[in-house]
């Protein structure tokens, strides 16, 4: 008779108990598609990857890499990144790894003016022209008062650049170096020689890597209002923002690696053609 009152209370447990559980989950999932909407994750993508490819030609034409060369990476590397889109394995990571709570603050951000604010600079809906003008009132500025220089810096801090920034940058350093080879017409490193070569002057690219992202941190918040900046920092500070974009951050390697993959073989075809 115990044992069977046993079974019965369990089974009224679980059968009460799933629906609940059910239910967290989908609320979960169903915040975290109203996250990655607010976010823009897919707009932010597609203005990155404009930026970074325009980037990386004019670095790769300052290193005299033979046009052709240029071209067929630029065109391969900007069609490859905008063909991976994965924010649909972001959005059930972030409702996997984030509770209902750090959710509905993530999004309470991103729905805030601040984050709005961030959202336009990230889209790119500042345009190059207004980025170049606030460049250049900034170079004009004799001093930033501390207050804003505190908050640039916290920014700078607390932004994950480090262990997703850097690397994209040694897997774009590392098709700058094969382009180089290419127009030398000679054999590049293999990728674990170049990358043992690349890692003793990590410091050094970390310092560039470091001050760039410095640079137009200042640029992007020079004019944000003081408030704003605070509420930008205060976000990026608490443990549910870290978790969001560590997320995030996963998954943007992710795709810029197979990116990346997917033009060094199309460079690869290309070779016989020259």
């Amino acid at each position: 008779m115990h044992q069977t009152m046993k079974h019965l209370t369990l089974l009224t447990l679980l059968v009460f108990a799933a629906p609940f559980g059910w239910g967290e989950s989908d609320e979960r999932y169903d915040l975290a598609v109203q996250v990655v909407a607010a976010s823009r994750l897919a707009a932010v993508y597609e203005n990155s990857n404009e930026v970074l490819v325009v980037s990386l030609k004019s670095g790769w034409s300052e290193a005299n890499v033979d046009p052709y060369w240029i071209e067929v990476a630029s065109e391969s590397l900007l069609r490859h990144l905008a063909q991976i889109d994965l924010s649909d394995e972001i959005t059930l990571s972030l409702s996997e790894e984030l509770s209902a709570k750090e959710l509905k603050k993530t999004l309470k951000f991103y729905q805030s003016k601040a984050g709005r604010e961030v959202v336009a600079w990230r889209t790119g809906e500042v345009s190059p022209e207004e980025i170049a003008e606030r460049f250049a009132r900034l170079a004009g500025v004799e001093e930033i008062k501390h207050k804003r220089a505190f908050y640039f810096r916290k920014i700078f801090r607390e932004m994950d650049w480090v262990s997703s920034g850097m690397r994209r940058y040694l897997m774009s350093s590392y098709l700058q170096h094969y382009l180089e080879a290419l127009t030398a017409s000679r054999e590049p490193l293999s990728f674990p020689e170049y990358k043992d070569e690349w890692d003793d002057d990590a410091a050094l690219h970390g310092v560039v890597f470091g001050f760039l992202m410095l640079g137009m941190i200042a640029v992007e918040h020079y004019e944000t209002p003081d408030k704003n900046l605070n509420v930008y920092t205060k976000f990026l500070s608490k443990k549910h923002s870290k978790k969001f974009f560590d997320v995030v951050n996963r998954f943007e390697v992710l795709r810029f690696r197979q990116a990346m993959n997917r033009t060094f073989r199309d460079i690869q075809k290309a070779v016989p053609n020259v």
